[in-house]
């Protein structure tokens, strides 16, 4: 059966999360999770995407993202998923799955949504127990956000959102 068309709108932030085949730790080394930024930096740019809030976990990676366009966000999610799987599999020999089922993306119609979905993006280290804090947790974008360090997440300019009472 034919999986449906996601449906995306000009504008708009979404909750994007993709786990790992059958919860298999896929971000296993300091070296992986580089990597792994190093290829968010490469496609943001690229597909013009922006990055609001991530946090990288050994079985998956959740964002809060803004494409330039709607057409952006597949094939970011697309290029990031199978540069990765390349890489896992030629450093640690697979020759299976890297990643479970397609990415999922939920849409963030407001202002309240956005904030909601950067605290729980941040927040996903603490309820997994890798972490006490969201601060503490140096694969998601929390720390980045408070000390300033870094250039994967980007700032949110005013008025460049057009979230406040859309559907």
């Amino acid at each position: 059966m034919a999986r449906s068309a996601r449906f995306l709108k000009e504008g708009v932030c979404y909750y994007v999360q993709s786990v790992s085949f059958m919860d298999k730790e896929i971000l296993v080394e300091h070296s992986d999770y580089q990597w792994f930024m190093r290829l968010i930096q490469r496609f943001k740019r690229k597909y013009e995407v922006h990055v609001y809030a991530y946090s990288l976990l050994g079985t998956g990676v959740y964002f809060v993202l803004h494409p330039g366009s709607p057409r952006y966000l597949p094939v970011f999610m697309k290029a990031l998923k199978q540069a990765y799987a390349a890489y896992f599999n030629r450093k640690y020999g697979n020759m299976g799955r890297v990643w479970g089922q397609r990415y999922k993306s939920v849409m963030i119609h407001n202002d309240t949504e956005l904030f909601d979905a950067i605290k729980l993006v941040e927040f996903i280290p603490v309820r997994e127990k890798r972490a006490l804090s969201p601060v503490e947790y140096f694969w998601s974008s929390c720390s980045v956000r408070i000390l300033g360090a870094g250039s994967l997440v980007d700032t949110m300019p005013p008025g460049s959102l057009t979230l406040a009472n859309k559907n």
